[in-house]
């Protein structure tokens, strides 16, 4: 790939890994029959592909996806999709809503294990998320240590909490 135009690199390099070297082997160069029997070869993909009916993700767009090399290099923006358009919006408001979906999703585990269970809390590990760090008084160190916004309003539910709790106001020393 000496003499390739830079802007089409990736996707060569992406052809050789992902269909040259699986379906032809180690090639430097293909000639023109290596290239009809690689389409031979990937005709009942493209037969597939073009019968596949699509799926309830596929319709929120590639947006939605991971990116695609070939996909990319390919299409086209036309004018109805162009950010903007009164077309693309419904579009936007599913993928924000799908992507929504599988952030909460993926943080849902994390969430449970630090505040219904608190096993992050009490595992000697990593801190739990709520857990703003360690606050040294008097040579020790306090690890539950809790960002709180309005200590006045806190205060009156603290009473409640039947242990010592200390209101610091922290800043950071200027260097200079």
């Amino acid at each position: 790939m000496g003499g390739t135009n830079p802007a089409h690199a990736v996707a060569l390099a992406v052809l050789r890994e992902r269909a040259v070297t699986p379906i032809l082997g180690e090639r430097n160069e293909l000639s023109g029959t290596d290239w009809l029997a690689l389409l031979a070869k990937l005709a009942p993909f493209e037969e597939w592909r073009s019968n596949k009916t699509e799926a309830s993700v596929e319709a929120l767009g590639p947006s939605a996806r991971a990116p695609d090399p070939w996909q990319r290099r390919r299409r086209k923006p036309s004018p109805a999709s162009s950010p903007g358009t009164r077309l693309s919006r419904p579009r936007s408001r599913r993928s924000r809503t799908c992507a929504e979906l599988l952030l909460y999703k993926r943080d849902l585990y994390l969430l449970c294990t630090n505040f219904v269970n608190f096993r992050d809390f009490y595992d000697a590990g990593e801190p739990a998320i709520f857990q703003a760090g360690t606050l040294y008084l008097d040579q020790r160190s306090c690890t539950l240590t809790l960002p709180v916004e309005d200590a006045g309003r806190h205060a009156a539910m603290a009473a409640l909490a039947g242990s010592y709790l200390a209101y610091c106001e922290c800043e950071r020393k200027e260097l200079g």
